[in-house]
């Protein structure tokens, strides 16, 4: 007998509490430093975007490809040029809902795969997924395993002016853009579904969308905020 198909309101749910987790996970690692609540973190990242294991389904990226919904912020070009590169600090935030000087966009996907971290043990140049996998696997996300892949353990020696590693740096920038990301598609979607609906008045439904439209540009606004041009990167929770 087949297993049962989720309806796109059970998926919608799995993805709320996928992004509550993260969000409550995020939230009072800043609170508390309690390292347990970045496996929460792990855990979410690798089910929500993880890309390329025979098993991983990337819940949020394949979402946003059946609904056909773009889900775009801007980043760092990529690094192609090794020469002269001894490690990768994490020194502000790696993204913006918004443009800025310097970023160009990518799709979420183009992002998590974009070479970015330098690893000092291989001279290689990883990208957001590969730590995503890395992290999961290795460190407690999903499994624990004897080896630390060399990607992590290069961001996990290298501890900036807070006390705090580059590992756990990178995993709260990664989560945030992904709560961020989660978000939009559930405002875009509703956006969609009301569009298109045939229960509403043309008033209603127009006055329903201005009301998407504003919340989806206040989530763009409210992340915008905690990314300033000097990218001074800034510990803080989110709604």
């Amino acid at each position: 007998m087949s297993k049962k198909k989720k309806s796109i309101e059970d998926k919608l749910g799995s993805l709320k509490l996928g992004l509550t987790a993260m969000r409550n996970a995020n939230n009072h690692f800043i609170e508390t430093n309690d390292l347990a609540y970045l496996l929460t973190i792990q855990s979410q990242l690798r089910g929500l975007v993880g890309m390329g294991g025979a098993h991983m389904q990337p819940f949020l990226l394949n979402l946003a490809e059946e609904f056909d919904i773009p889900l775009e912020i801007y980043s760092h070009p990529k690094k192609t040029n090794k020469k002269g590169m001894v490690f990768s600090a994490i020194v502000g935030k790696t993204w913006s809902p918004v443009n800025r000087p310097g970023f160009v966009k990518y799709s979420l996907k183009e992002w998590l795969e974009v070479p970015t971290f330098f690893t000092d043990t291989t001279k290689d140049i990883k990208n957001r997924n590969q730590l995503i996998k890395d992290t999961s696997n290795y460190e407690g996300g999903t499994h624990y395993l004897d080896e630390t892949p060399h990607i992590v353990d290069t961001l996990q020696r290298i501890t900036m002016s807070d006390d705090t590693n580059n590992l756990n740096r990178t995993l709260l920038d990664i989560a945030e853009a992904v709560f961020f990301s989660g978000q939009e598609f559930l405002l875009k979607y509703e956006y969609t579904k009301i569009e298109k609906s045939m229960f509403y008045s043309n008033e209603t439904r127009q006055f329903k969308l201005k009301e998407l439209e504003i919340s989806i540009q206040d989530n763009k606004l409210g992340f915008a905020k905690s990314t300033n041009n000097e990218l001074n990167f800034e510990f803080a929770g989110f709604n």
